[in-house]
């Protein structure tokens, strides 16, 4: 019985633990949350246009000339800017575009098992979507 009674005192004199709670706000949302109602009622529009620009806005008009594009202005290897139009030529009905050309380099980051690579070929994507005009 000694063995219960050291036990139950234990647990008696144990702080219960403690979870931070929210502060309690009435009649507001909280900051985050109208970022993202923000984002979900935004008008499509912009979105729309740029998508139809990267898709029809091409890097070159052979497979060769959009690798000498996207070596000189995205600071790519030779090898990840061919990987990445070769995923394209597969999955994309027009490698050439920017569009086309971007979902080759991002399915080439999911292919890549180092984040820092995966990083760098994503942000490669990125800075290539925001050349569309």
């Amino acid at each position: 019985m000694p063995a219960r009674d050291t036990y139950a005192r234990r647990m008696s004199t144990t702080a219960p633990a403690r979870t931070p709670r929210a502060p309690v706000r009435t009649g507001e949302s909280y900051p985050s949350l109208d970022g993202v109602r923000a984002a979900l009622d935004a008008d499509t529009a912009n979105d729309r246009t740029l998508l139809l620009r990267a898709t029809t806005q091409e890097l070159g008009t052979t497979r060769d000339a959009v690798l000498e594009t996207v070596v000189r202005r995205l600071d790519l290897s030779q090898k990840q800017a061919a990987e990445a139009y070769t995923l394209a030529e597969g999955h994309e009905t027009n490698p050439r575009s920017v569009w086309g050309y971007v979902q080759g380099l991002t399915r080439l980051s999911q292919h890549t098992p180092w984040q820092d690579g995966r990083y760098v070929l994503d942000r490669a994507a990125s800075r290539l979507l925001t050349t569309v005009h």
